[in-house]
């Protein structure tokens, strides 16, 4: 019994109508009715009663409905759960409010006030960091590299799935980490010369704020897939119940992807928008290019407001594209000294 002739099975019995169930199946009707047929000879049973103007159920059709209707969705969740574990996707929500109110605000307020200087650097590594990390998603894509020699365009499933997600996870929380504690560093150097009441207000504020607004909105995203699938595990459910389930299960995976292509970018534009700023050369020579497409005419203030944005991402790119060919060289070297 093939898992297609159950899909095909489920969703002619949803939607009772060979021209509907072929279109989105994507086969033509001919191909769908080869599948039912297959299906009702390994069953042995007709599972519909089919007639010039109606298409039904048979009592065995609708004995077995339910049971290949769950059969499916569990496939289906299975397909999404080893992608999302391929694409890095699966467990990304580990550092939250509790690692940025117990280690990252303490540890910022005991910097500004023992050793203020080390903020800035700080803030070079941790920008550093962020754009060698999307430029390593850049050259994974798009450079080749060991594993894409010779093998399928699909990455191949590991054998050992829980500890593929864990070493996921924890590049996750790293980066995670990293981005928290940036975006803190940031907010305290903008309160550095005020008291430590409101040092600390405005540093817990930002971590609050983070945690409900982004971390928030990410973890509703990621857990958007498992209520479309408990809707349509619902047996009781209605039509538009299915369809909401249905919508979601696609929904998710789209969000997803887009989510990360926005991070990575956002990893540039931080990271690049940080090392730029510590180095006053680039700093000005930014400051000069928006100066000057600010003089065109009509567009010139448009101009004036993104080019910084966009020059501090395309430093970006390129300060971490140059720390992923040193870290590469330096993995390379490093075992042939042993």
């Amino acid at each position: 019994m093939e898992l297609r002739d159950l899909k095909a099975f489920v969703t002619l019995g949803e939607v009772l109508h060979f021209g509907q169930a072929a279109v989105r199946q994507h086969v033509t009707q001919s191909a769908l009715s080869k599948q039912i047929r297959r299906l009702e000879e390994e069953l042995g049973g007709e599972l519909f009663e089919r007639n010039a103007s109606t298409t039904r159920l048979t009592g065995l059709g609708r004995a077995l409905y339910e049971d290949a209707r769950a059969v499916v969705i569990q496939s289906e969740q299975l397909s999404r759960t080893a992608r999302d574990v391929l694409a890095g996707n699966v467990g990304t929500l580990r550092i939250g409010f509790g690692v940025a109110t117990k280690i990252l605000v303490p540890a910022a307020i005991a910097i500004s006030a023992l050793v203020p200087w080390l903020i800035t650097p700080l803030l070079m590594l941790g920008g550093a960091y962020l754009c060698f990390e999307g430029a390593e998603k850049l050259a994974h894509k798009f450079l080749p590299h060991e594993a894409s020699e010779g093998e399928a365009h699909t990455a191949p499933i590991p054998d050992d799935l829980a500890a593929f997600e864990q070493q996921k996870v924890k590049g996750a929380i790293r980066t995670d980490f990293i981005l928290s504690a940036e975006i803190i560093v940031i907010a305290l150097g903008t309160v550095q010369g005020a008291s430590l009441a409101l040092q600390l207000s405005v540093v817990a504020g930002i971590a609050l704020l983070m945690t409900i607004g982004v971390y928030g909105l990410v973890g509703l995203i990621v857990k958007l897939d498992d209520i479309g699938l408990h809707l349509l595990q619902k047996t009781d459910g209605s039509a538009l119940r299915r369809a909401v389930g249905q919508g979601l299960l696609v929904t998710a995976p789209r969000l997803m992807h887009l989510l990360a292509l926005v991070g990575t970018i956002a990893m540039f534009m931080v990271g690049g928008g940080i090392l730029v700023h510590g180095w006053p050369f680039a700093h000005h020579l930014i400051e000069g290019a928006a100066a000057v497409v600010a003089t065109l005419p009509t567009v010139g203030a448009v101009l004036a407001a993104v080019t910084p944005t966009l020059l501090n991402a395309v430093a970006g790119v390129v300060a971490g594209l140059l720390l992923v060919a040193v870290m590469t060289l330096v993995s390379r070297l490093a075992p042939a000294k042993g």
